[in-house]
C-alpha cells in the first residue's frame, strides 16, 4: 500500500518539511501545539495541518487554531 504524499512519518521527516534540524525546536513547537502525534514511538503529522499551524502562528490567529485543534479530538 502506497503512503500518502501528505503524511509525514518520523521526527526527521517532519523537521525536513518545516526546515528545522534541531530536535529541541521540534519539542518546543510540539509543546506549543504543532499538530503531530506519536504511535508506537513513531511520530506522524499531516502536511496540511502543519502548514495551517504555521499560518495561524504567523498571522496571529494561533489561539483560534488551538481551539479548533482541541475540538477536532473531542468525540
Amino acid at each position: 500500500m502506497k503512503q500518502s504524499d501528505k503524511i509525514l512519518v518520523g521526527i526527521q521527516e517532519i523537521l525536513d518539511f518545516i526546515g528545522v534540524q534541531d530536535r529541541r525546536t521540534f519539542k518546543t513547537l510540539y509543546d506549543e501545539g504543532l499538530p503531530a502525534r506519536t504511535k508506537n514511538r513513531r511520530w506522524f503529522a499531516h502536511k496540511d495541518r502543519v502548514e495551517e499551524f504555521f499560518y495561524a502562528w504567523a498571522v496571529g490567529s494561533f489561539d483560534e487554531f488551538l481551539e479548533e485543534e482541541d475540538s477536532a479530538y473531542e468525540d
